[in-house]
């Protein structure tokens, strides 16, 4: 299992990926996983603590390897 991360990407751009890997024929929850993660900022200063990003998990490696040279 590998996990790629992508930064600064918001829920739009998260879901065009992931339909992209579906039209591709790659099955989610067998091939790849992601989640989604908003802005965390803390609750007195306001300040980022988590930017929003999306973790992509790969089962294959292969699948990691193309997609990070595809997204990355």
């Amino acid at each position: 299992m590998i996990q790629v991360r992508i930064n600064d990407i918001d829920a739009i751009d998260a879901m065009r990926i992931v339909q992209e890997l579906r039209d591709m024929g790659w099955l989610q929850g067998q091939e790849f996983d992601f989640s989604y993660h908003h802005t965390r900022r803390d609750s007195y200063s306001y300040e980022v603590m988590d930017p929003m990003h999306v973790d992509f998990v790969f089962y294959r490696p292969e699948y990691a390897t193309m997609f990070t040279l595809k997204y990355l």
